[in-house]
């Protein structure tokens, strides 16, 4: 006696996995609702104050330091010294036009001044310290 066999119709097997739940590692909705609720912050409570608390200070004023808004020009004049110097290792010294001369002029002596500046402070700070290392011995 021979056994049939029945294949399974592709489209009825289609719509029986199409019809399943939606699973998601994240959890459904409903679990994903709970546990936001969970993990969100308490409401803050509001406090009067009887006077105005006075502004702290920790000292740490370094991003308003006036040695670091003298530096800025360092920067753009460092790279204009490299691309003069690329400048005349590729071209053999062909340089920009005049008028980007100029700028690069005005620029460098805003860098150079700059670099003075804080060349004399950094100086300043290195003696500073050598007193505070002595004092301290």
């Amino acid at each position: 006696m021979a056994a049939e066999i029945f294949k399974f119709p592709y489209n009825a097997s289609r719509r029986l996995y199409s019809r399943r739940p939606r699973k998601s590692k994240n959890g459904t909705p409903e679990e994903r609702a709970r546990i936001a609720a969970e993990n969100a912050a308490p409401a803050a409570s509001i406090v009067a104050l009887t006077k105005p608390m006075a502004p702290r200070r920790d000292g740490r004023t370094l991003r308003s330091y006036a040695l670091r808004a003298a530096s800025a020009p360092i920067s753009p004049a460092v790279s204009i010294v490299g691309k003069i110097c690329a400048a005349e290792n590729a071209y053999g010294g062909g340089m920009p036009a005049v008028h980007v001369l100029a700028d690069w002029f005005a620029d460098l002596r805003k860098g150079a001044k700059a670099a003075r500046k804080v060349a004399d402070e950094l100086d300043a700070r290195a003696e500073y310290l050598k007193n505070v290392i002595q004092a301290a011995d």
